[in-house]
């Protein structure tokens, strides 16, 4: 199984699913996730904690969050997820690939290209790099994939970049949550 990490959102917006013979309501930003990480042509077992924990049951909740870190670990990869596709968060993971292709090269080209760097500098301000959970979650993962939509990167090729990147990007977030993750 995948291991999904995402930010729940606004709980007043909600869209309701099938999950086996129930209907349940969850958040939208669960509900984009789970449309964007569907796959075509064959089934994805993926563990998210707002349909695999019982919400409205306080002790399994407590019980499920000492757990949490096994769940991560266990999982095959952990998904984190940032959102539906956008030209902004497109342009972020466009650069990435670009200065992992051209790795030294690139820095003095995209000191140049502000808007691109805008990009990663806002992709940088999603709440998810703010969440307090996200810490366990990484830090438990064997591996982990960042996500918009259908485009994705390795948690350690994103990280590579922003660090190398780092001194150069407008940031207010917190640089803790890059020196956790899995091992490379």
């Amino acid at each position: 199984f995948e291991a999904l990490s995402y930010v729940w959102g606004d709980s007043l917006r909600q869209r309701e699913i099938i999950c086996g013979d129930s209907e349940v309501d969850i958040g939208i930003n669960l509900h984009e996730a789970l449309e964007g990480l569907r796959l075509p042509d064959q089934e994805r077992v993926v563990w998210a904690d707002a349909l695999c924990i019982n919400q409205a049951d306080i002790k399994e909740r407590t019980h499920q969050v000492q757990q949490i870190g096994e769940v991560y670990s266990t999982a095959q990869r952990v998904l984190i997820w940032l959102g539906k596709e956008t030209d902004a968060n497109r342009g972020a993971f466009k650069m990435i690939r670009a200065i992992c292709a051209e790795y030294p090269n690139q820095m003095a080209r995209w000191v140049d290209e502000a808007r691109e760097l805008g990009y990663l500098s806002n992709l940088l301000r999603h709440s998810w790099f703010r969440r307090i959970w996200v810490t366990q979650e990484l830090a438990s993962a064997r591996s982990a994939v960042v996500m918009c939509g259908k485009s994705e990167l390795s948690w350690n090729v994103f990280k590579g970049v922003v660090d190398f990147l780092w001194p150069i990007i407008p940031h207010q977030y917190a640089k803790e949550t890059y020196e956790l993750g899995p091992p490379p």
